[in-house]
Protein backbone atom coordinates (compact mmCIF):
# COMPACT_ATOMS: atom_id res chain seq x y z
CA UNK A 1 0.00 0.00 0.00
CA UNK A 2 1.95 2.83 -1.25
CA UNK A 3 1.62 6.37 -2.09
CA UNK A 4 -1.35 7.27 -4.20
CA UNK A 5 0.08 10.49 -5.50
CA UNK A 6 1.88 9.08 -8.53
CA UNK A 7 -1.03 7.00 -9.83
CA UNK A 8 1.11 3.91 -10.42
CA UNK A 9 0.11 2.45 -7.02
CA UNK A 10 -0.52 -1.19 -6.17
CA UNK A 11 -3.42 -1.63 -8.46
CA UNK A 12 -3.16 -3.54 -11.62
CA UNK A 13 -5.80 -3.26 -14.33
CA UNK A 14 -6.78 -6.47 -15.99
CA UNK A 15 -6.74 -6.61 -19.76
CA UNK A 16 -10.18 -6.63 -21.49
CA UNK A 17 -9.81 -10.23 -22.64
CA UNK A 18 -8.90 -11.59 -19.20
CA UNK A 19 -11.44 -14.21 -17.95
CA UNK A 20 -12.04 -12.33 -14.67
CA UNK A 21 -12.70 -9.12 -16.61
CA UNK A 22 -15.15 -10.98 -18.87
CA UNK A 23 -16.95 -12.45 -15.84
CA UNK A 24 -17.12 -8.99 -14.24
CA UNK A 25 -18.41 -7.39 -17.43
CA UNK A 26 -21.02 -10.13 -17.88
CA UNK A 27 -22.19 -9.78 -14.24
CA UNK A 28 -22.35 -6.00 -14.67
CA UNK A 29 -24.29 -6.35 -17.95
CA UNK A 30 -26.73 -8.81 -16.32
CA UNK A 31 -27.21 -6.45 -13.36
CA UNK A 32 -27.77 -3.45 -15.64
CA UNK A 33 -30.21 -5.38 -17.83
CA UNK A 34 -32.15 -6.48 -14.72
CA UNK A 35 -32.30 -2.86 -13.50
CA UNK A 36 -33.36 -1.75 -16.99
CA UNK A 37 -36.17 -4.34 -17.01
CA UNK A 38 -37.29 -3.26 -13.53
CA UNK A 39 -37.24 0.39 -14.52
CA UNK A 40 -39.14 -0.40 -17.74
CA UNK A 41 -41.82 -2.18 -15.69
CA UNK A 42 -41.94 0.75 -13.27
CA UNK A 43 -42.25 3.24 -16.15
CA UNK A 44 -45.02 1.13 -17.71
CA UNK A 45 -46.87 1.00 -14.38
CA UNK A 46 -46.50 4.76 -13.94
CA UNK A 47 -47.71 5.41 -17.49
CA UNK A 48 -50.73 3.18 -16.86
CA UNK A 49 -51.42 5.06 -13.62
CA UNK A 50 -51.11 8.41 -15.42
CA UNK A 51 -53.49 7.15 -18.10
CA UNK A 52 -55.99 6.01 -15.45
CA UNK A 53 -55.68 9.32 -13.57
CA UNK A 54 -56.25 11.21 -16.82
CA UNK A 55 -59.34 9.13 -17.58
CA UNK A 56 -60.61 9.64 -14.01
CA UNK A 57 -60.03 13.40 -14.32
CA UNK A 58 -61.93 13.45 -17.61
CA UNK A 59 -64.82 11.51 -16.05
CA UNK A 60 -64.85 13.96 -13.16
CA UNK A 61 -64.85 16.86 -15.63
CA UNK A 62 -67.81 15.33 -17.44
CA UNK A 63 -69.68 14.91 -14.15
CA UNK A 64 -68.90 18.50 -13.23
CA UNK A 65 -70.14 19.72 -16.61
CA UNK A 66 -73.33 17.66 -16.26
CA UNK A 67 -73.84 19.02 -12.75
CA UNK A 68 -73.37 22.58 -13.97
CA UNK A 69 -75.88 21.99 -16.75
CA UNK A 70 -78.36 20.55 -14.24
CA UNK A 71 -77.84 23.57 -11.94
CA UNK A 72 -78.51 25.91 -14.85
CA UNK A 73 -81.66 23.98 -15.78
CA UNK A 74 -82.91 24.06 -12.20
CA UNK A 75 -82.12 27.77 -11.95
CA UNK A 76 -84.18 28.45 -15.07
CA UNK A 77 -87.02 26.35 -13.63
CA UNK A 78 -86.76 28.21 -10.33
CA UNK A 79 -86.87 31.57 -12.12
CA UNK A 80 -89.93 30.45 -14.09
CA UNK A 81 -91.66 29.29 -10.88
CA UNK A 82 -90.80 32.58 -9.18
CA UNK A 83 -92.25 34.55 -12.08
CA UNK A 84 -95.37 32.38 -12.07
CA UNK A 85 -95.83 32.83 -8.32
CA UNK A 86 -95.36 36.59 -8.61
CA UNK A 87 -97.98 36.75 -11.36
CA UNK A 88 -100.35 34.61 -9.28
CA UNK A 89 -99.83 36.87 -6.25
CA UNK A 90 -100.59 39.94 -8.35
CA UNK A 91 -103.73 38.27 -9.76
CA UNK A 92 -104.81 37.33 -6.25
CA UNK A 93 -104.31 40.90 -5.00
CA UNK A 94 -106.39 42.25 -7.93
CA UNK A 95 -109.13 39.71 -7.27
CA UNK A 96 -109.15 40.54 -3.55
CA UNK A 97 -109.54 44.23 -4.40
CA UNK A 98 -112.36 43.37 -6.79
CA UNK A 99 -114.06 41.19 -4.17
CA UNK A 100 -113.70 43.94 -1.54
CA UNK A 101 -115.22 46.49 -3.93
CA UNK A 102 -118.06 44.07 -4.79
CA UNK A 103 -118.74 43.47 -1.09
CA UNK A 104 -118.84 47.19 -0.37
CA UNK A 105 -121.25 47.73 -3.28
CA UNK A 106 -123.38 44.82 -2.06
CA UNK A 107 -123.51 46.27 1.47
CA UNK A 108 -124.54 49.64 0.09
CA UNK A 109 -127.29 48.05 -2.02
CA UNK A 110 -128.44 46.01 0.97
CA UNK A 111 -128.62 49.18 3.09
CA UNK A 112 -130.60 51.05 0.41
CA UNK A 113 -132.90 48.08 -0.01
CA UNK A 114 -133.44 47.84 3.74
CA UNK A 115 -134.10 51.57 3.82
CA UNK A 116 -136.52 51.32 0.93
CA UNK A 117 -138.16 48.32 2.52
CA UNK A 118 -138.47 50.20 5.79
CA UNK A 119 -140.02 53.19 4.02
CA UNK A 120 -142.29 50.92 2.04
CA UNK A 121 -143.42 49.13 5.17
CA UNK A 122 -143.99 52.40 6.99
CA UNK A 123 -145.91 53.77 4.04
CA UNK A 124 -147.98 50.60 3.78
CA UNK A 125 -148.69 50.70 7.53
CA UNK A 126 -149.81 54.30 7.25
CA UNK A 127 -152.01 53.45 4.29
CA UNK A 128 -153.57 50.51 6.13
CA UNK A 129 -154.22 52.65 9.23
CA UNK A 130 -155.80 55.37 7.22
CA UNK A 131 -157.90 52.84 5.34
CA UNK A 132 -159.00 51.20 8.58
CA UNK A 133 -159.91 54.61 9.99
CA UNK A 134 -161.98 55.44 6.98
CA UNK A 135 -163.81 52.20 7.27
CA UNK A 136 -164.50 52.71 10.89
CA UNK A 137 -165.94 56.08 10.41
Amino acid sequence: MGDRGDGAGDREILPADHPLMRRFQQALRDQLQLQKAQLSEEVSALEAEVKEQTAARERLGERLYDSQQECQRQLRTLDACHASLSAAAEDRARHQESVAASRAAQRERACRLAEAHGKGTASLSAFVRSFVMRLST
